[in-house]
């Protein structure tokens, strides 16, 4: 009923009045004396590691570009984004989003540190190569695929020609080329039919947005009026072209709805003036976006919008109107001087107009590219290209589609 004598009396009592406390008390004092511990050891922290690395890109003065890292670690990870070495306040993410580019952000380097309790690292540095000028994001008279995210799929050619001033060929949505000019005409049962070929990108993220292209018989009305009909706020003609021969009149357009955005205003000039009256149109922030040659009038008709979202930048101009042999060498000429050719227009009689458009300032050569097809040969030829490919579309502004035995049979000039 008792202890072992060599406990102390004290214990003795505590036994005697209460017996089952003490084999608890030995039972916890084994436990607490068994070296295993309640308590988890905490893992070591993990130093971080770059899993992505940011990469060198090209991106459109006007245009913001966004560069990205990934990176693994122990949670909290903290980024410091430097410029030319120098940190960036407030660029304490994964992503990092640029100002709108100018042309002096041209050749920047950027690195990121991401760093935890553990350690950092760095990654590598990489290049800002700006381009020449994109325009303002809702700004369709010009450029207008510079508007969408690059697209995949196959580009879409329509030719055909309509009889019915009422009716149109309706694309779809997306965005497209200018029409292709240069007199091609086939022989109808009731008379000549002019022809035209468009491009088209069906998709991209600008949803709204609709390219028709249209061929119309102009018998008992002008294509004044007709044109007129086409005068909106969400609507913009990007290429013209009148074939009093056919009376028909070829037109592609690009609409916004139901933004109240833009203004046409159809001028007519003679060729001697036509330079001096575009160059009106730019001074006042007005873009020409389309051109064709009235030959009954012996006068350009000439496409200008001005737009609501900016109506204060001007523009420096140069108008070229020369021969369809030299349209492609006098295209990339303007390029070369960092003009977007905002419209082409005319005929093989009369001459081509080729009508060049920048801010005023902007000299940076744009990038293009040049197809040629001559006696079924095509031929590729690009310039100033930048380091890296820009993710914009290349774009055709200038496309020849001529009779056989013209030299080039047919040409694509695309600029972007």
């Amino acid at each position: 009923m008792f202890a072992s004598q060599s406990i102390s009396p004290n214990r003795q009592i505590l036994t005697r009045v209460l017996p089952g406390l003490l084999l608890a008390s030995l039972t916890l004092l084994t436990s607490c004396s068994s070296g295993t511990s309640s308590k988890s050891i905490a893992p070591p922290s993990v130093a971080p590691s770059i899993v992505t690395q940011p990469v060198s890109q090209t991106i459109p003065i006007n245009r913001s570009a966004v560069f990205t890292v990934s990176a693994t670690g122990a949670a909290p990870l903290q980024y410091q984004w430097y410029r030319n070495g120098a940190a960036i306040g407030g660029a304490n993410a994964a992503n990092y989003a640029t100002p709108a580019l100018t042309q002096a952000d041209n050749n920047a380097t950027f690195s990121v540190t991401v760093a935890n309790t553990a350690g950092s690292v760095t990654s590598t540095t990489v290049t800002l190569y700006t381009g020449p000028r994109a325009p303002d994001l809702g700004d369709l008279r010009y450029l207008q695929l510079e508007q969408a995210s690059p697209y995949d799929g196959p580009m879409l050619m329509n030719q055909g020609s309509l009889i019915n001033l009422a009716s149109f060929v309706q694309l779809g949505v997306g965005l497209g080329d200018t029409l292709s000019l240069g007199n091609i005409v086939a022989q109808g049962p009731g008379g000549p039919i002019c022809l035209w070929t468009s491009y088209l990108f069906p998709q991209g993220d600008l949803n709204n947005y609709e390219t028709n292209f249209i061929s119309s018989d102009l018998t008992g009305t002008t294509y004044s009026a007709y044109l007129q009909s086409l005068s909106n706020y969400y609507t913009v003609i990007y290429s013209l072209d009148y074939r009093p021969q056919c009376q028909q009149i070829g037109v592609a357009y690009t609409q916004e709805i139901p933004t109240q955005t833009f203004d046409q205003r159809m001028e007519m000039s003679t060729p001697a003036n036509l330079a001096a009256q575009v160059a009106a149109d730019g001074a006042s922030s007005r873009i020409v976006s389309a051109i064709t040659f009235d030959s009954t009038a012996g006068k350009f008709v000439l496409l200008s919008y001005g737009w609501q979202g900016d109506t204060t930048t001007a523009y420096e101009t140069k108008t070229i109107v020369d021969t369809s042999t030299k349209v492609i060498a006098d295209a990339e000429l303007l390029a070369n001087q960092g003009y977007f050719i905002s419209a082409f227009g005319g005929n093989n009689t009369s001459g081509f107009a080729l009508v060049g458009m920048r801010v005023m300032g902007d000299t940076m050569p744009r990038p293009y590219s040049v197809s040629t097809v001559t006696n079924g040969t095509t031929t590729t030829t690009k310039g100033n290209q930048p380091p890296i490919p820009e993710t914009f579309w290349n774009e055709a502004v200038v496309s020849l589609q001529l009779p056989a035995g013209s030299v080039p049979q047919s040409a694509m000039f695309f600029e972007q």
